[in-house]
């Protein structure tokens, strides 16, 4: 084989590399243009609207949660520390970090600052010395959308901290004296639309579009379960027929050619079968995030529903669902040098009731 001249090979290579280069740079191109889509996010400024103003009452139960990083000594015995009728006012004036606070990366979300909540009464429990008043102090929060139709976040993130600078006592039950960070998840209800503003076009938190797409990935579950069956049911049909067929029969099928076709025919269908069974695969994880990222309700489908939403959700006059429980944590330092934030759980808390906005 001749080798080709070098002018002819640099010229094979120069025209490589004007067929490559552009198809590149477009992939680059399509490719940012796809990150740009994905990280963008929709803004939080009609939900943190609908937000301030509104008045809620909490009930904090402190005490050891399964899977905390507190020490073994804490709570050890079991007991709660229950501090009822806390209510505070998620405020729309922003929040200002006093010169000693440090800002709190949990609450930065762009550049946007955290808005303030207001303390309107202090929680009172009974210890051994008789009834006590926890001090509580004004604290701050904010919302982190996700990115559209992303299944394991279909909600909007709420994260709020109020400050305890006395703490709280409680046999070996200690809330130690510290800023205790909250974290819970609200949506739209964009179900009916109504007078409050949050229905319309809404896409990041929107409660009905959430239940809308667990519902279709459900309803196409079911489809593609039904169709492995019946396909199983199939085959299996056709293994007893073929069973039950004479050994002269089967030679006959053989030797005329329609063993091969049928062959072909299973191995066919054996390759529709597995990419059914990986549909199934894949929309049964879709569906178990999905159910585990919406409020834990047992079924949507049911017809007490919206029962059950009661008991897991809570809804405010201007349109937006709470999630009632949410987890208390205390924030430490770990890793490296003590460089990483690790959030460390020392109870829960309930959103008991909800007033009117101011």
């Amino acid at each position: 084989m001749k080798s080709q001249p070098l002018e002819q090979h640099c010229l094979s290579m120069r025209s490589f590399r004007c067929i490559i280069q552009p198809l590149l740079l477009l992939s680059i191109f399509n490719r940012f243009n796809d990150v740009t889509a994905i990280s963008t996010t929709p803004s939080l400024v009609t939900t943190s609207q609908l937000i301030s103003a509104t008045q809620c009452r909490l009930r904090l139960d402190i005490g050891r949660v399964p899977g905390t990083a507190m020490p073994p000594e804490w709570a050890a015995s079991g007991a709660r520390l229950i501090l009822p009728n806390l209510d505070i006012c998620f405020e729309e004036e922003a929040y200002e970090y006093g010169d000693r606070e440090t800002e709190e990366r949990i609450l930065r979300y762009g550049d946007d600052p955290p808005q303030s909540i207001n303390v309107l009464s202090m929680p009172k429990f009974v210890g051994i010395k008789g009834e006590e008043t926890v001090t509580v102090q004004n604290g701050a929060y904010a919302l982190k959308s996700h990115t559209k139709d992303d299944d394991r976040w279909p909600g909007v993130a709420f994260h709020f901290f109020l400050d305890f600078p006395s703490g709280a006592v409680r046999n070996d039950i200690t809330l130690p004296a510290e800023r205790v960070f909250f974290t819970t998840t609200c949506w739209i209800d964009d179900r009916t639309g109504g007078e409050d503003g949050a229905g319309g076009n809404v896409d990041v938190g929107s409660f009905q579009s959430a239940l809308d797409r667990l519902k279709k990935t459900k309803d196409e579950y079911r489809l593609v379960d039904e169709e492995i069956q019946k396909w199983d049911k199939r085959e299996n049909e056709m293994d007893t027929q073929k069973q039950r067929a004479s050994p002269a029969t089967e030679s006959d099928k053989g030797g005329s050619g329609k063993g091969v076709v049928g062959m072909f025919r299973r191995l066919t269908g054996f390759r529709s079968r597995f990419g059914m069974q990986e549909r199934k695969m894949t929309l049964k994880q879709r569906k178990d995030i999905f159910e585990r990222a919406l409020p834990p309700m047992s079924s949507f489908d049911s017809e007490d529903v919206e029962e059950k939403r009661k008991d897991v959700t809570i809804r405010a006059s201007n349109g937006i669902i709470f999630t009632k429980e949410g987890y208390m944590t205390v924030k430490r330092y770990g890793g490296l040098m003590g460089a990483r934030e690790e959030y460390h759980i020392v109870g829960k808390f309930v959103i008991t009731d909800i007033f009117d906005s101011a």
